[in-house]
């Protein structure tokens, strides 16, 4: 369940929580590759390269980030916080004609509407393996898979779909094997067969499969794809396409992209939509994105909403009809300054985000960012009590996250 996405804090249950000392997810496999990825950091590889010769050696990249954040959200009236303190180390080995890909991230947090108690979790981010094949790039393994080109929503990314609360987020990845085959200077064909667990959250069984075809090529300055997947019970067939449009004066980019989903059990098939625009003035020092999502099963009124879907981590949106638009300044080359809405135009409720990112040196960023919810009682993005759950959202939520990066 992602509900930190969708800022929902989970009212007390009186569950006791693990101690400091107890993992609460650690697979062996993250365990190792965390373990063995320090142990190079501390040694390096001049050692290895001493007594061996650095011809037989493939190549060795090690790095990673490590993050700090603290966390405070007004729920009814009342305060709380968290704390949450995250290293993510990346391993990189080898070249052409194969690369392998690994991220481990440890996280310590402390839980809200606890007593203090800490929780530890390791999870293995990615892990996957490429290979360069003189007709065609095969990846094995955790990793990510970017259909479409939406950038609050993506209709016809089924196993990678952004969050319009958090587009800039790192998307969750999936246990897949992708081959990418080049049909042109510009085209190529992307076949999917992943297992996600995404899915399985969605319809609350085990692991499912979901399979894919994706032809991308270019015409006139166009990019445009063509896309097909059987998802968690659904087919979804759609096509994208994005490119530049210039009247007069007037330089925007556009993007456009359609999905069509059909129901295994025959049930009505639904229609998701998304149009969107950005432009840039002062050289790229201002930017505005935004875009229009429209869900043809979505409600057409605010009684006739249900949060249940996104509750349990399905980024299903319940209105017919949204819009997130955003500007970002670039102050200087150090910082860096935006401002976002996220609007269900159904229910007239909103998201708004304000934000600043700062770098301190080479190494060190700083982010603040506010949000807050604002509409009717009972809507989307209204802070409070949400019918028929044991959530509440937030009026408010600020954080407060440092990172180095190595």
């Amino acid at each position: 369940m992602r509900t930190t996405e969708r800022y929902a804090v989970r009212k007390s249950t009186g569950r006791r929580v693990l101690p400091l000392h107890t993992a609460v997810r650690c697979p062996a496999a993250a365990v190792s590759l965390c373990l063995a990825a320090a142990f190079m950091l501390s040694c390096g590889t001049t050692a290895a390269q001493s007594t061996m010769d650095a011809t037989t050696l493939p190549a060795l990249q090690v790095g990673g980030e490590w993050q700090t954040g603290v966390y405070a959200a007004q729920t009814q009236g009342s305060w709380s916080g968290s704390v949450e303190s995250m290293l993510r180390l990346k391993l990189r080995l080898g070249d052409y004609p194969w690369k392998l890909y690994a991220d481990v991230g440890t996280t310590l947090g402390r839980v809200p509407g606890t007593d203090g108690d800490w929780t530890v979790t390791t999870e293995l981010e990615r892990a996957y393996l490429k290979i360069f094949l003189p007709w065609a790039d095969l990846s094995l393994g955790k990793q990510q898979i970017t259909w479409g080109v939406g950038y609050a929503w993506s209709p016809t990314d089924v196993f990678n779909p952004p969050n319009a609360l958090g587009p800039d987020g790192l998307r969750p990845a999936v246990e897949a094997a992708v081959i990418r085959v080049p049909a042109g200077p510009l085209a190529y064909l992307s076949l999917v067969a992943a297992r996600n667990e995404r899915s399985s959250t969605q319809q609350g069984s085990g692991a499912a499969w979901q399979y894919g075809a994706r032809y991308h090529a270019n015409y006139g300055g166009t990019d445009w794809s063509l896309a097909a997947a059987r998802d968690t019970g659904t087919t979804m067939v759609g096509v994208d396409a994005k490119g530049d449009l210039a009247v007069g004066d007037l330089a925007l980019g556009w993007h456009a992209e359609v999905a069509h989903h059909a129901p295994h059990d025959g049930s009505s098939p639904w229609v998701e939509g998304v149009l969107g625009a950005d432009r840039s003035w002062g050289g790229g020092k201002v930017v505005w994105a935004g875009e229009y999502f429209y869900n043809s099963r979505g409600a057409e009124t605010q009684d006739s909403h249900t949060y249940t879907s996104w509750l349990a981590g399905d980024r299903t949106y319940p209105a017919r009809h949204y819009v997130f638009t955003q500007l970002r300044y670039q102050h200087d080359e150090f910082t860096s300054v935006l401002g976002s809405v996220l609007a269900n135009l159904v229910d007239r409720s909103a998201a708004l985000t304000a934000g600043t990112t700062i770098l301190l040196g080479n190494r060190w960023t700083l982010s603040l960012s506010a949000t807050g919810l604002a509409g009717r009682p009972g809507a989307e993005f209204t802070g409070g009590a949400i019918p028929n759950a044991s959530f509440s959202t937030p009026n408010v939520v600020l954080k407060a996250r440092a990172a180095y990066n190595f």
